[in-house]
């Protein structure tokens, strides 16, 4: 088809998509078929091609209908199809009549649609369309304007400016009604119906009076009273059925449609009465509610005596058993106080485990911070306010192991932690903190004592030898880190516990280069208590102190984030 509004520019369908070929530049536009959001075609097999006088193109395809391409070729197109009321998904032809409208032969029928408002129009039997099925490209509109559709068996000619609307407007016809299994004739003069308390279902089969095309006729029925909206249906359920109704009078409403769906102007109405059963009168409910009161005062009467002795025997048994679950409570509030006991603590050594640190140390570094603070601003000097965090390893643990088994490792662990217990305070934080390392943590003390603290423990371990289970005596030495917290006194906030931490076991780190049985503290290069002060320079944050020489330890703590040592 040739483009009208654009010389030079053929519209080619093909059997998989249409092709927009301008000439002049050889250059060709292809429509694909796919989703309509991607502004594709519905179809690729092309029947039919129609450009209307807005430079529309109307594509007819095989199997989808037709797409609307817009006059400037851009957006998606619109798809006119079964939805919208065309007889077939199939167009083989498409004619445009002088009034403007499109036509199309399908293969089950002609259609009109409006090409303002796209409405459709099927033309079928009942429109004088005598051929259902029509030839692909057999169409034509004579000088006359009068549309020309080959089909299987003859050819249609449509006239398009004599073709009139079906107007007529069909009355309801009521062709049956069955009260349950019986079915009764209903009376012009009279047409109420009264539903017996036997026939517990009621079915009304109707009509329209349009019998030019009985299958495309609809129909609405309500029963006012019982239904809140119209129930709609199609010529293949002509029937409006209820059982097990209420008792009471309804009125059942019925309307019917031409064969274009043009609803009658006159709608039946029935008038229906359903009966009750003896069960549903009123004088037998009343019957039913005095007899259930007296059932139910009865029941709480013989209720009431037996709850009365139950109690007094009730109460003698919670007397009993609150003695008993009194007992148990203590029992379990003992039991649970144990298991509280033991997810913090270490079954091995009986210390306490990481978890318990997590779970008290912010709280405790809390408490201390707030008391230097209060201090500070009431002009005083605080003291013990610091924390200081000892982080221990027992020397050459693997040879232990290794040597005289895991069972003489244990032994040493809980020995130990035992020796380490006796150094500290009560107050003391000691901590398994995984394999052969302890934490210690030196609750509200003062930091000019920290390596006190740390020859304290380096001493009692290695002060006398620890005894195996097999009588046994065997050296064991350790290796120990600290740092304190604040770790900058004028800076309390800037490292927090567990940055503390890693700072401590830089330390051990550095003792255990240093050749062990050592300690070495790590403090901030701003520092001013006695350690601090005599301590080596290790790099612009930190100075380290130790029990070795501290040349050795400054090289050891600047190597110590390029390996472990075991």
């Amino acid at each position: 088809a040739r483009d009208t509004r654009a010389p030079g520019v053929l519209w080619v369908g093909t059997r998989h998509g249409l092709n927009r070929v301008e000439l002049a530049r050889r250059t060709v536009t292809r429509w694909l078929p796919g989703p309509v959001q991607a502004g594709a075609l519905s179809a690729g097999f092309i029947t039919a091609l129609l450009q209307d006088e807005q430079g529309r193109l109307w594509v007819g395809s095989y199997g989808g209908g037709i797409d609307l391409l817009p006059a400037d070729g851009r957006g998606a197109p619109q798809r006119v199809g079964p939805a919208q009321g065309l007889p077939d998904c199939t167009v083989n032809a498409l004619l445009q009549d002088l009034q403007g409208d499109i036509w199309a032969s399908t293969d089950n029928g002609l259609a009109r649609i409006d090409a303002r408002t796209l409405k459709v129009t099927a033309l079928r039997r009942a429109e004088g369309v005598l051929f259902p099925t029509y030839w692909t490209g057999s169409a034509a509109r004579t000088a006359r304007g009068e549309l020309l559709f080959g089909g299987a068996g003859g050819m249609t000619v449509v006239e398009p400016e004599k073709l009139q609307p079906w107007i007529y407007r069909p009355r309801v016809l009521v062709t049956d009604v069955k009260l349950g299994s019986r079915t009764v004739p209903l009376d012009p003069a009279n047409p109420g119906l009264t539903v017996a308390p036997d026939a517990n279902s009621l079915a009304v089969e109707f009509s329209s009076s349009d019998f030019s095309a009985p299958e495309r006729n609809r129909y609405a029925f309500k029963l006012e009273g019982y239904d809140a909206d119209w129930v709609r249906s199609d010529a293949s359920r002509r029937l409006a059925a209820y059982a097990n109704l209420p008792p009471g009078d309804y009125r059942l409403r019925l309307r019917a449609s031409n064969r274009d769906g043009h609803w009658g102007e006159q709608e039946l109405a029935l008038p229906i009465r359903v009966l009750p059963a003896w069960h549903q009168t009123w004088w037998a409910r009343a019957g039913l509610v005095l007899a259930l009161c007296l059932l139910l005062t009865a029941a709480v009467m013989g209720r009431t005596r037996l709850l009365r002795h139950r109690q007094r025997d009730l109460e003698r048994k919670v007397r009993q058993r609150t003695a008993e679950l009194e007992a148990l409570h203590r029992t379990l509030e003992q039991k649970s106080a144990e298991l509280q006991m033991s997810s913090v603590t270490d079954p091995l050594t009986g210390l306490h485990n990481r978890r318990f640190l997590s779970d008290h140390i912010e709280q405790d570094l809390a408490a201390s911070l707030r008391r230097r603070q209060e201090t500070l601003a009431a002009g005083g000097q605080p003291l013990d306010t610091d924390n200081v965090f000892l982080l221990l390893d027992i020397d050459a643990f693997k040879r232990i192991n290794d040597r005289h088994g895991h069972a003489a490792g244990d032994a040493v662990l809980v020995q130990f932690g035992a020796r380490l217990r006796s150094v500290l305070r009560e107050s003391d934080y000691l901590v398994r903190w995984g394999g052969e390392e302890f934490l210690a943590v030196a609750r509200d003390t003062d930091r000019v004592r920290a390596e006190e603290l740390a020859e304290r423990m380096r001493a009692v371990i290695a002060a006398s030898p620890f005894r195996l289970d097999d009588g046994s005596e065997l050296a064991v030495t350790c290796s120990i880190g600290f740092a304190c917290m604040p770790f900058e006194p004028d800076r309390p906030m800037a490292r927090s516990w567990q940055q503390v931490v890693n700072l401590a076991d830089r330390g051990l780190y550095a003792a255990k280069r240093a050749g062990r049985d050592a300690w070495v503290g790590v403090h901030a290069a701003a520092a001013t208590t006695a350690g601090a002060a005599a301590g080596q320079r290790v790099d612009a944050g930190l100075r380290v102190s130790s029990n070795r020489a501290l040349a050795e330890v400054a090289s050891a703590l600047s190597a110590a984030e390029s390996g472990a040592l075991g």
